[in-house]
């Protein structure tokens, strides 16, 4: 552990000092720092509101798609540590990034917003009944049957519960 990062640990600390310090990383063009910052603040923000507002931020604005995927990632977590979501602000942004894709990983939004609204679901209640649950559920469906195979896996799982043709019936 070096000097540096010794002085995060310590009591005297100045917490907006130190906040600002990650900020400013996050923004670094080296994914490891910027990812390894944007953890820091998710795991140590104490006012989650103004944690969601900033993960949004930076899920939609960020110019490296790997820091943006976390930052998808951390807004379960931010919803896990504190059991509340700022739904009208959280939702929206998470049905964005849903259709967005990475380079060479098409999927790799749609994983994270998936695990991101697992951690939401279990952690702060939020369930189906919700207008915005359920368009997020649709859309989710609507993108995977776009997909070739996973629309035949679909297929075959309705087929299993489709009446026979009329001919055989009796």
């Amino acid at each position: 552990m070096t000097e540096s990062d010794e002085s995060v640990f310590d009591d005297d600390v100045d917490y907006d000092l130190w906040r600002d310090r990650l900020a400013r990383a996050v923004d670094n063009a080296d994914t490891s720092i910027a990812t390894r910052a944007l953890l820091g603040l998710t795991m140590n923000e104490a006012d989650p509101q103004e944690m969601f507002e900033y993960l949004v931020r930076v899920a939609l604005d960020h110019k490296d798609w790997q820091v943006s995927a976390l930052a998808i990632t951390c807004l379960g977590h931010t919803a896990r540590i504190y059991r509340v979501l700022d739904a009208d602000l959280v939702l929206p942004a998470l049905r964005r990034l849903r259709l967005r894709t990475a380079p060479g990983y098409p999927f790799e939004f749609a994983a994270r917003v998936e695990n991101a609204l697992d951690d939401i679901e279990g952690y702060t209640g939020a369930h189906p009944s919700s207008r915005d649950w359920w368009a997020l559920t649709l859309v989710f469906t609507w993108r995977d049957l776009r997909h070739r195979r996973l629309r035949s896996v679909w297929y075959r799982l309705l087929g299993a519960f489709r009446r026979p043709p009329r001919a055989a019936r009796t």
